[in-house]
């Protein structure tokens, strides 16, 4: 994980970590160099600068879970937030992201697991299948991961079903990817990338999020 992850005032009370891929850079001479400034930076400014193109990944998520950008403050001050890799990568069609995962999954997830350990995470959302959600340990006997579609979304000039992946990770085993045993049962949820080429429905993850009994107490009005 990069460091410096955004806690929110009221995050502990939650237990929610949201996780995306990895900070951007358009400088293409410090791709793979280790992000020089923390998460937390990226989403203070985000919260309380000006509003920016790029900044609608993190609008996009507060809506998935009900918070119009009106209400972000109120909903990020709920929330954990981190970057799962910790080094510069480019935007569309740059492999970075990849090549630095490929080389390090063991030690990103034995850096997100302790942080969950430390923080008593009860609840994981990976913004981002390909690159985060599919390199976490893998799964064990015992424990059963499931797509659900929520809707359909635009792919190239058809659809495709717009899945989420959820599943959970169950305390004091040993998982492949990881030497870091979870000291308590861990929640996972696998969702697109907000800023994806194939776009995202912020109202198809809403629905959805909003009929699962345990995160009612997280959810916002709408949008």
């Amino acid at each position: 994980m990069n460091k410096g992850v955004w806690e929110g005032k009221q995050a502990e009370k939650y237990g929610i970590l949201l996780l995306g891929e990895s900070h951007y850079d358009d400088d293409d001479t410090t791709l793979g160099e280790l992000v020089p400034y923390e998460t937390s930076g990226v989403v203070k400014y985000y919260l309380d600068g000006p509003a920016q193109k790029w900044a609608e990944f993190f609008t996009r998520i507060a809506e998935s879970f009900g918070y119009s950008y009106d209400l972000r403050h109120e909903f990020y001050e709920k929330v954990y937030f981190g970057n799962y890799v910790d080094r510069l990568c480019g935007k569309s069609g740059d492999n970075t992201a990849s090549q630095m995962i490929s080389l390090h999954r063991q030690e990103y997830n034995d850096q997100l697991f302790s942080y969950i350990n430390e923080h008593g995470i009860r609840k994981l959302f990976c913004f981002s299948k390909q690159q985060v959600y599919r390199n976490l340990p893998e799964a064990v006997s015992g424990e059963i991961f499931k797509d659900y579609s929520i809707g359909k979304i635009k792919h190239g000039t058809g659809g495709q079903n717009n899945l989420i992946s959820m599943g959970t990770y169950l305390h004091s085993l040993e998982h492949p990817f990881t030497k870091v045993i979870l000291k308590n049962d861990l929640k996972v949820y696998g969702i697109r990338h907000p800023s994806g080429q194939s776009g995202y429905v912020s109202s198809q993850v809403y629905d959805f999020l909003k009929s699962q009994d345990d995160l009612k107490c997280i959810m916002g009005p709408g949008f």
